[in-house]
């Protein structure tokens, strides 16, 4: 009897360049917050230059296309330290990620990130917000005023930029890529490793990727510093991760995470 070919991120996994249950990677939990730590500092520097130029008091004052030369140093630092880490210490992005896609991916990947800022995040935030007492007229403050900054063609393009190319690509390959696998590949929460003992990579069980999911969407959540939203952005990173470990590709991910940040720029540019 043939068996089933695997599918998903753990048929990537398993064909990797050892032998089943060799970990040939060996990056893990300090190399992900060692760059968030790298990023922050980036983006800190670039935004002390911009006003220590500009004539600006604080950030909140800065126009469209400092905030975009702001944030890059953020997205580039952190797309940097996964594929140098990937390089350095695993087999390299394409292969420690699973970066590819398929024509699928596309579609599937971008309707998916739709449906996920559309449905799944009201439904996430609302309540929670409610049960909260918070004010759910803010929950779009942080992206409402982004777009107004945007108030010409160049400042509408470095938005979309930023927003809808950049952030997914960066993003992904450092939270799903390199956060949720270091999660993924072993456990690293002592008790439940004392409940499971040995390595945990190419047939990592549900209970691990479960672990890995939650973990990595809630760093994914919280390092955007906008507790409002964090239920929906918490949400959105489980999607992610969902689709990066059912389609076995990082660039499904990345579809989706676009397709999130484009419908967020298509309501808040067009429908107000």
């Amino acid at each position: 009897m043939t068996q089933a070919p695997r599918t998903g991120l753990s048929a990537h996994v398993k064909a990797g360049p050892l032998p089943p249950g060799v970990e040939w990677r060996r990056w893990g939990l300090a190399e992900p917050f060692v760059g968030l730590v790298l990023a922050q500092v980036a983006a800190g520097i670039v935004g002390i230059a911009l006003l220590s130029a500009g004539d600006y008091d604080s950030a909140s004052d800065f126009p469209m296309w400092a905030i975009a030369l702001s944030t890059l140093p953020l997205q580039l630092t952190m797309a940097g330290v996964a594929i140098g880490v990937a390089r350095r210490l695993g087999g390299g992005a394409v292969r420690d990620f699973a970066v590819g896609m398929h024509v699928g991916d596309a579609v599937r990947g971008f309707l998916t990130g739709v449906a996920a800022q559309l449905v799944l995040v009201p439904l996430v935030t609302y309540p929670v917000l409610w049960l909260l007492r918070v004010d759910t007229s803010r929950v779009d403050d942080a992206a409402r005023d982004l777009t107004d900054r945007a108030d010409d063609p160049v400042g509408v393009v470095l938005l979309v930029l930023v927003v809808g190319v950049f952030a997914p690509i960066a993003e992904e390959l450092f939270f799903r890529g390199l956060l949720y696998g270091a999660y993924r590949k072993r456990c690293n929460l002592p008790w439940l490793a004392d409940a499971l003992p040995g390595r945990i990579d190419a047939a990592a069980p549900r209970w691990n990727i479960g672990v890995a999911t939650v973990l990595s969407a809630g760093v994914f959540a919280m390092v955007h510093f906008e507790p409002v939203v964090l239920p929906g952005l918490f949400a959105a990173g489980v999607v992610f991760a969902r689709v990066y470990e059912r389609r076995g590709r990082l660039g499904a991910a990345m579809w989706a995470h676009a397709g999130f940040n484009a419908t967020t720029l298509v309501l808040l540019l067009l429908v107000d």
